[in-house]
């Protein structure tokens, strides 16, 4: 079988460990557009595209549930504007992007009821090059900002969820043959579930290679995007169609297929998922029904056998520790904590300012996947050690403008499971904004 798959940053999660398990295989790696022109051309079996080309022939189903999609800032697709938005006549594309050209198009349409004439910029050039009053970049490349200065930018993630209330899903497995989806769906959620229990590692392994530390990489890879398609993301698929449909970039009834990926019904992408009683409720075969383990890395468990609490290891001596009041006072004060500070032994629950403040950013991760439904659970509580006080500040901004999107657009009284680390619980989003925003007292407060 031919897999073509993206070798950016942000797929990295689903195809981490896929060579593993396919070893039997062939794995090719390409820009998103170029995929999409192999599986269509047949020299690819099922390919990572973007979303725009699994919308583009019907003859498409879903390979697989696994996704590259974010709830408001995605930081690797940005529209930078030489002029004002509203004045936008000539508009770059990123040659990687068809999902992301397609939302520019419906964004500017929508905000300002343009129509840009279109210039390409190849890969490898940079915005310089482009003739433009507006560019667009995607990918690993998007991730630095441009020297050049710009009136405004758009995180395009970030534009959609302020205008759809929906997260935005940029791409899919996708292939002609529901055969070949059947045998290769089981494949590819696996790889994406080990890949979501690695992204620690992914981001040590990866993020250099782009001149990201690792916290920035992994904060990227946790903060800013999720891996699955869920009840949200099949509308937020639906109503891009849509829009594509409305300006003529998609011709109409272009999603009229018979049915999603293996597993799914008839409903297709416009319904909940399969099977469920009402949103974030379990059924009973949903409860017994093998899944990614949240303690054990070694063997698939059903959540009933995750709600036993696990054996817990005697912990370690403690060895004397500074008192920490003397650099709270020293923070009151205004000044800076050195990376000695930083890191210093303390007495206190966490052995140092540091690990105290991973703690509760980690936390603070948990309760955002949660309220979010990104499924990620318990994997989001180990971040990298921040190298100072500083390199914090960003993964918490963006932290923040999770929580400020989460308590606009989601629904307080829907029930969604939470990965406790004794049990698996069923919380209303509600309640779970509340305990974060207590918890944002707390760091604000620490």
């Amino acid at each position: 079988m031919r897999i073509g798959a993206v070798n950016y940053l942000n797929s990295k999660p689903l195809v981490y460990r896929l060579a593993d398990r396919a070893p039997h295989a062939r794995l090719l790696f390409d820009l998103p557009s170029r995929l999409a022109d192999s599986l269509a051309a047949g020299r690819l079996d099922v390919a990572l595209v973007p979303c725009f080309e699994f919308l583009s022939d019907p003859s498409y189903v879903m390979a697989s549930d696994a996704c590259v999609a974010s709830r408001g800032p995605v930081r690797s697709v940005k529209l930078y504007f030489r002029t004002q938005p509203a004045d936008v006549r000539k508009l770059a594309l990123d040659e990687g992007s068809r999902t992301s050209a397609a939302l520019s198009h419906v964004l500017l349409h929508r905000r300002h009821g343009l129509r840009p004439e279109i210039s390409r910029l190849p890969i490898g050039s940079g915005v310089e090059a482009a003739d433009a009053d507006a560019v667009l970049l995607i990918g690993d490349r998007a991730m630095t900002p441009p020297r050049e200065p710009f009136v405004a930018a758009w995180d395009l993630g970030e534009e959609w969820l302020r205008w759809a209330r929906l997260p935005f899903v940029f791409a899919c497995w996708a292939t002609p043959s529901r055969a070949v989806a059947e045998e290769i769906a089981p494949v590819l959620a696996a790889s994406r579930d080990e890949g979501e229990g690695l992204l620690s590692e992914i981001a040590a392994v990866e993020g250099p290679k782009l001149d990201l530390q690792a916290g920035d990489a992994y904060g990227y890879l946790t903060q800013n995007l999720h891996y699955r398609i869920g009840a949200d993301e099949r509308r937020s698929i639906a109503l891009y169609r849509s829009e594509c449909e409305r300006i003529g970039l998609l011709p109409t009834g272009s999603a009229e297929r018979p049915g999603g990926w293996p597993g799914m019904n008839a409903a297709d992408l416009m319904n909940a998922g399969p099977g469920r009683t009402r949103p974030g409720r379990l059924t009973p075969s949903d409860w017994e029904r093998p899944s990614r383990p949240f303690f054990d890395e070694q063997a698939p468990m059903s959540i009933a056998s995750q709600a036993v609490r696990p054996t817990r290891k005697p912990a370690a001596p403690r060895t004397p520790r500074e008192p920490i009041q003397p650099l709270l006072d020293k923070a009151v004060g205004g000044e800076r904590l050195s990376p000695a500070e930083w890191t210093a032994p303390r007495t206190g629950f966490f052995p140092s300012i540091e690990a105290t403040m991973r703690h509760l950013h980690a936390i603070e991760l948990f309760y955002l996947d949660a309220i979010e439904e990104g499924g990620l659970g318990r994997a989001v509580r180990d971040p990298p050690p921040f190298p100072s006080a500083a390199a914090l500040r960003a993964p918490q901004q963006v932290a923040g403008r999770r929580f400020i999107a989460a308590a606009e657009t989601r629904d307080p009284a829907r029930i969604v499971p939470v990965a406790r680390e004794d049990r698996m619980t069923h919380e209303s989003i509600g309640d779970l904004i509340l305990h974060l925003a207590q918890h944002q007292v707390q760091v604000q407060m620490a």
